[in-house]
């Protein structure tokens, strides 16, 4: 079964995403008809339920990693989530699936200092990893939405429930 968010669960996420450090109190202040009581309970039941997750986001661009790509990865056949799976411990992996269908291929995102260490860490790495046929590497020259960016669509929202404890 999925939950269903209701017009003041979508203000308290899209609040967090701002600043997931904001107090129950400050939260309340900017959101009509809200208590510190309602957020902390909202907020309760959105992590309970598995809606939201507090963390840490990592700036890698921060810690001088400013490339970013993309990595699609095409293997052989039956390895892709096995490829995957060693793809996703590298230390250099920010993001990491895998496609059914026609196509056989695994995608990693990942971070370097330059282009010299983009392309050594692909051809060196990724390339020896078992199962890896071939790779494409695609820079991505800006990120204008990530995924720790993404607000639930209106229409997840329920309409005229207020969930007030």
């Amino acid at each position: 079964m999925s939950f269903t968010l209701d017009a003041v669960d979508r203000e308290i996420i899209r609040l967090l995403l701002q600043d997931g450090r904001q107090s129950n109190a400050e939260l309340a202040r900017q959101i009509e008809g809200a208590n510190e009581r309602l957020v902390r309970y909202r907020i309760g039941r959105l992590l309970k339920e598995g809606v939201i997750q507090i963390n840490a986001i990592v700036n890698p661009a921060a810690l001088g990693y400013g490339l970013i790509a993309d990595v699609w990865v095409e293997v052989e056949a039956g390895q892709a989530v096995k490829v995957a799976k060693k793809l996703a411990e590298l230390d250099r992996a920010r993001f990491v699936s895998y496609s059914t269908g026609g196509m056989k291929n695994v995608t990693v995102q990942i971070v370097a200092r330059n282009l010299e260490e983009m392309y050594a860490y692909v051809s060196e790495v990724i390339e020896n990893v078992p199962g890896v046929e071939r790779t494409q590497i695609m820079l991505i020259p800006s990120i204008l939405k990530d995924i720790d960016d993404w607000l639930p669509p209106a229409d997840a929202a329920r309409p005229g429930s207020d969930g007030r404890p």
